[in-house]
């Protein structure tokens, strides 16, 4: 395993599952969290290296993990069309517009 440790949060258990076995043929470890609140816990007791985040969250909304992720200098991956680069900006966040492929998963 790479010494990377990636966040995934994402509601979508087929999508989420996806994403991990992508980071985990390619040597990564990775946790799933479906519910956002859970997510913070864990990003305040163990930061990952790079967060994969799902904006739309059954109990929070995504921009609130951004919120609390944004002085963590914590990259932060997202899927979400309407999620602008002005707002990752405001909030000092790397934005990445992310496809489901494995090739887009590749990290160097």
């Amino acid at each position: 395993m790479r010494s990377a440790e990636i966040f995934i949060v994402e509601d979508s258990p087929a999508t989420a599952n996806l994403y991990k076995t992508y980071l985990k043929d390619l040597g990564y470890s990775s946790h799933i969290f479906h519910e956002g609140l859970e997510a913070i816990n864990a990003l305040n007791e163990s930061p990952p290296e790079i967060l994969l985040l799902d904006i739309e969250l059954p109990d929070i909304n995504g921009l609130s993990i951004l919120e609390e992720v944004k002085n963590k200098s914590i990259p932060v991956l997202t899927d979400v069309e309407y999620f602008s680069w002005v707002v990752a900006q405001l909030l000092s966040c790397l934005y990445v517009k992310q496809k489901v492929s494995q090739e887009n998963v590749l990290i160097h």
